[in-house]
């Protein structure tokens, strides 16, 4: 578990950390784990006297707490390799703080520099996965009110995007005002309602759809919404979350009079700024408008330039696909032959005779049978074969498990995808839903004249992710319904973002449908009769070839049966024959 912690200088976010980690840590103690040890990592330099002094009041606060303190002020990942290398393994995590190990990497000689943003991400992201429990401090640095330098702004904005990273990456972000922690981000619908915000989460989310419903039904009524916050801290991405598609103005520099026709406005401080140095009065900076915030129905999120189909299903599709759909623990075999020596890719010895190869279905059906029995697959493996994933081979012919599995796993995406494409344009609700959206995407794309194209675009992201979800169903031994309901679908366009999180689930969802050897069937079906049986022989060869001195066996070298007859022609012309029988010997 990883909690965020956050909050002005002074007020108390240390103080809280350091609780909430010793807190965890006796909790995880109780299990058992009394082998974990509670770290503090110490990010703020001593380089003058109020450094110091800092650091040594933070010593003294946490003695007697059992931390034990590691001092990594730059390039923690690579301290966290050196520190496993060691033979230890983090437990109980507390980092004090972002703000400090942020600086370090932007000015410090042997810092990230320019690359100060992704490093620390990385860092914590590492952090996270290697520790049990992990509590990152970190400073709200973003609401003051005096004009920042050149160098100061460009912190802020680190800063800034620092931190949304880590809210995002967290599963708890608190912000603690005057010593009060107010969880800001909480991991279950208890922790809500156990911290005393429900209501506060709660009016938030409704603002939202209020929002979203107005843009989706063009009921939008005229009046101010005000969304506010600390600099950099992603105010105008959360507005076009909510109001997808609004001509944006700048506060910066606009005329006085575009107030009258504002659809949005980024930067208000800033015209204010402006209206009141131009001698104006602050009653006349106020539009004759009308306040009104009204309750609506529930409306999913609408599309950001991040969360949209169209770039998710760029990023999807720059993934490595088996680490998405196979199981986190499960080793990918690496076994390999090689294919030019193969019964099906080498020249034959063709013998006498002729061989009469009939076609049909009934033929097809038993060589399958036969496939599914004798030979191995990813979900049922056989001993001591030459390649692991024997069916796969047959369906993608390549030379090593991991393409012939790669091949296979991209062929059930496309049988899913299509599947899935004819539920999304059969089902009434979510052809409503792609055609809200498509609105909201048009204006993402700048093609306002594109209506079936975004459409077609949302529904074919959408179909390739629950494919996605599918397919890992399938290889944790799961089922898929042929033909999706509403039950069995498993991915609201509201959750698209979050496909990548979903695909880290090792949960099976349903037992009911298509298991993965029955698509195996499907593949094999689809495919010749005469590859089906010449990748066979090259499975049945290879194999053979792995038995005590059978390396050398070629299947067209085999004899099945020989017989001879011998006549020999003696004094007076008197015969004597002899007849022998030759089978190969095994």
């Amino acid at each position: 578990m990883m909690e965020l912690v956050t909050g002005g200088s002074g007020s108390g976010k240390s103080a809280y950390a350091e609780d909430r980690i010793c807190a965890l840590y006796e909790e995880y103690r109780k299990t058992g784990k009394k082998e974990q040890k509670l770290y503090y990592i110490a990010t703020m330099y001593p380089y003058g006297t109020e450094t110091e002094e800092k650091i040594a009041d933070h010593r003294r606060r946490r003695e007697g707490k059992g931390f034990r303190t590691l001092e990594w002020y730059t390039n923690i990942t690579e301290k966290i390799h050196q520190f496993e290398a060691s033979g230890e393994a983090l437990g109980c995590v507390l980092l004090e703080c972002v703000s400090n190990l942020a600086a370090n990497e932007l000015y410090m000689e042997e810092g990230a520099k320019d690359e100060a943003v992704r490093v620390v991400a990385q860092a914590m992201a590492m952090l996270k996965k290697k520790s049990c429990h992990l509590v990152v401090v970190t400073n709200e640095i973003f609401s003051e009110s005096a004009k920042d330098s050149e160098e100061m702004r460009k912190y802020k904005y680190i800063m800034g995007e620092i931190n949304k990273e880590l809210a995002k990456m967290a599963d708890e972000v608190t912000e603690v005002v005057c010593g009060r922690p107010l969880r800001r981000k909480v991991k279950t619908a208890e922790d809500k309602t156990a911290c005393g915000n429900t209501r506060r989460n709660e009016g938030n989310e409704r603002q939202m759809k209020t929002a979203k419903c107005e843009m989706s039904c063009g009921k939008m009524k005229r009046g101010i919404r005000i969304v506010t916050g600390g600099a950099f801290q992603g105010k105008k991405n959360y507005a076009q979350l909510c109001y997808p598609g609004l001509k944006w103005s700048s506060g910066a520099d606009c005329s006085f009079e575009d107030v009258k026709t504002w659809e949005a406005v980024d930067g208000f401080h800033l015209f204010i700024w402006r209206w009141l140095k131009s001698g104006r009065t602050k009653e006349q900076g106020l539009p004759d408008m009308e306040f009104d915030v009204t309750e609506a129905e529930e409306h999913p999120p609408a599309f950001t330039e991040t969360n949209n189909p169209i770039a998710i299903l760029k990023r999807l599709r720059e993934l490595g696909i088996l680490g998405l759909v196979l199981p986190s623990d499960r080793q990918v075999s690496q076994k390999e032959i090689s294919l030019t020596d193969t019964l099906s890719h080498r020249t034959l010895q063709k013998g006498m005779g002729t061989l009469q190869s009939q076609n049909s279905d009934s033929g097809k059906l038993l060589m399958q049978a036969y496939v599914m029995d004798k030979l191995g697959n990813y979900i049922t493996e056989k001993d001591g074969h030459a390649l692991s994933y024997e069916a796969e081979y047959i369906i993608g012919g390549r030379a090593s498990d991991e393409e012939n599995l790669k091949a296979t796993v991209h062929r059930l995406i496309a049988i899913r995808e299509a599947a899935n494409c004819v539920y999304l344009y059969t089902d009434p609700t979510k052809t409503r839903r792609s055609s809200y959206d498509r609105r909201c995407l048009m204006f993402l794309l700048l093609i306002p004249e594109g209506m079936a194209i975004a459409e077609a675009l949302i529904i074919a992201g959408w179909a390739y992710a629950e494919s996605l979800l599918d397919v890992r169903q399938l290889m944790l031994g799961g089922s898929v319904p042929t033909i999706k309901s509403t039950e069995s679908w498993q991915l609201n366009l509201s959750q698209i973002g979050q496909i990548f999180t979903l695909l880290q689930s090792d949960t099976i969802r349903s037992h009911s449908g298509l298991n993965y050897q029955n698509y195996l069937h499907l593949l094999l079906y689809s495919s010749s009769e005469q590859t089906q049986a010449f990748r066979c022989m090259d499975m049945i060869e290879q194999n053979i070839r792995t038995l005590p001195k059978r390396s050398s066996f070629y299947m067209d070298s085999c004899i099945e049966s020989l017989e001879t007859e011998t006549i020999f022609t003696g004094p007076q012309q008197k015969t004597w024959s002899a007849v022998r029988t030759y089978g190969y010997d095994m």
